[in-house]
């Protein structure tokens, strides 16, 4: 399309005879432009002449036409957020030359050329859109304790298992919207002492991946982490107890476990556990109880803070329980439990060191050693409980003849717990007997004695 300017001189009829010649200057206007999309650029005259030139007017009416060349403003974008070409004029008819850069990376993320949808040629006023691929890169990556300390496979992905040794590893371009897979390898064994010793995978981070494995389709650049913890192998366990007792032994993080115990992983951190006492076989005649721990732990429960592999091991005495009478007198300010031993016991011999608060009595053939705190009277009224210490400067005697241990207590303090209750005259409560031995001539042998009565309250601060 061609824009004319058409130049009209016309010369009176009653001039031409007084005016020889006529010189004028012609200067066509280039660019010119229409609206911000399309301008016109001279390219000639119809004399022949250049843009701007002297014109010498005929002796006749005549029309000079200056031609114009249409041009087209050709602008260029892109799908993504890449460099485009700048924008040009492209002449009617012509071809836009604008070239898009192919292949783009900024950052961790890579843009290839596809297409642009340029016509064949401009005839008006276009913007130029290029396509282009978008392509990623993952890293894949695992906590650095497990990568140091395995020669085993940790993660799969690309279609091959791989090892620590690798990692962190980065793929190549993978195009957006591609399903990728990932899976992270658990348990997986230490190098360093593969028998006591693992590493269990307990989170995945990165590109919104939470699980331990997943197929997803790639949308961005980034990595994913597998973390692991380490495990170790603990084993809990016991000696003394036989197989009559078919009962919980011990407790670890709220999990009962028999008398063969069991080996567990656990992570490193802070466990519970509890060695059950007494083992009861049969009830007021036999039972098994705690006597020591060894190992990790020295105590019968305990939180311990597990940080490499070993074991706890509870150590059980068998107990034989004898069951006794006992009855409760006062005098003065001093309370007397007589503990009476069953026709079928023999006590053989005694012995009370003052020195020591320790009770040595021979019973059926065996010597044991007592503490006298563990003859402490347990009171019992509704639903109060409290517990009356023997008087350690209190006598301490044992009548063979009638088979009668008697131990003294403080009656204020005996007193003193009822009052605390409130317990009225003539009000029925319980008191208790269960003394178990220290030690034994037996290893692995302790004895209990238990025995109860129901008192009613003489006076309001009696007994």
């Amino acid at each position: 399309m061609a824009l004319p300017v058409i130049l009209i001189l016309i010369v009176a009829q009653e001039y031409l005879n007084s005016i020889f010649v006529f010189h004028h200057s012609l200067e066509s206007l280039s660019p010119i432009a229409s609206g911000p999309e399309t301008k016109y650029v001279f390219s000639s005259w119809s004399d022949s002449g250049s843009q701007t030139h002297s014109y010498t007017v005929p002796s006749s009416s005549a029309t000079v036409t200056a031609v114009y060349d249409t041009y087209y403003n050709v602008g260029y974008t892109a799908n993504v957020g890449v460099s485009v070409p700048v924008d040009e004029w492209v002449k009617s008819g012509g071809v836009a030359s604008g070239v898009f850069s192919s292949p783009v990376v900024l950052g961790d993320t890579r843009y290839v050329f596809v297409s642009d949808d340029r016509p064949g040629t401009i005839n008006n006023a276009t913007t130029v859109t290029a396509t282009y691929d978008t392509y990623h890169r993952i890293t894949i990556d695992a906590s650095s304790n497990v990568k140091v300390d395995t020669s085993d496979f940790i993660v799969h992905f690309g279609g091959s298992d791989n090892t620590g040794d690798i990692l962190p590893f980065t793929t190549g371009w993978i195009k957006h919207g591609t399903s990728f897979f990932y899976e992270f390898y658990t348990p997986v064994a230490s190098s360093s002492s593969p028998s006591s010793s693992k590493y269990v995978w307990v989170s995945t981070t990165g590109l919104n991946q939470t699980l331990q494995s997943n197929t997803f389709n790639v949308t961005a650049s980034g990595t994913i982490n597998g973390t692991y913890s380490t495990q170790y192998q603990v084993t809990f366990g016991q000696s003394g107890v036989g197989s009559d007792f078919t009962g919980t032994v011990v407790t670890v993080d709220s999990v009962n476990y028999g008398r063969a115990g069991v080996s567990l992983w656990l992570f490193a951190g802070v466990h519970s556990f509890a060695f059950q006492s007494p083992l009861v076989v049969t009830a007021n005649v036999k039972q098994y109880v705690w006597s020591s721990t060894s190992g990790l732990s020295s105590t019968q429960t305990e939180s311990i803070t597990v940080s490499g592999s070993g074991s706890v091991t509870a150590a059980y005495e068998t107990m034989s329980i004898v069951q006794v009478t006992i009855s409760i007198s006062s005098q003065g300010q001093k309370v007397t439990a007589t503990i009476t031993f069953p026709s079928g016991v023999t006590v053989s011999s005694w012995n009370y060191n003052s020195g020591t608060s320790q009770l040595t009595m021979t019973i059926n053939g065996v010597t044991y050693v007592f503490n006298l705190n563990t003859f402490k009277l347990t009171l019992t009224y509704g639903a109060n409980t409290g517990d009356v210490f023997p008087n350690p400067s209190g006598t301490v005697n044992y009548n063979s003849g009638a088979k009668q241990l008697t131990i003294e207590y403080a009656k204020s303090a005996y007193v003193g717990v009822l009052n605390v209750w409130g317990v009225p005259k003539d009000a029925f409560y319980g008191v208790a007997v269960s003394a178990a031995s220290a030690s034994s001539s037996v290893p692995g042998t302790s004895i209990g004695l238990v025995g109860s009565v129901t008192m009613q309250r003489s006076t309001p601060n009696g007994i």
